[in-house]
């Protein structure tokens, strides 16, 4: 009776962990794109590196916000 109960006590706590590592690396992912294609698109819109750092980091900001907002609400709607 023991044995069986520290099973399920012990698949129900392995089970628990699962989730948060699975959201941890769905999050992890999506700021790991996040940030290459924002690179991407600075590296396009200012190939010359002309913006001052305030005007670089305002609109790489707004883009991998953007970025960051479309892939949670994708994740959210497909899981």
């Amino acid at each position: 009776m023991f044995t069986a109960l520290a099973v399920v006590a012990f698949s129900g706590a392995a089970m628990a962990g699962t989730s948060e590592v699975k959201e941890s690396n769905v999050l992890a992912f999506l700021v790991n794109d996040c940030t290459s294609q924002t690179i991407e698109k600075m590296d396009s819109l200012d190939p010359g590196n002309e913006l001052s750092i305030s005007e670089f980091n305002a609109i790489y900001q707004v883009l991998y916000n953007n970025c960051i907002s479309k892939s949670t609400t994708k994740s959210l709607t497909q899981g």
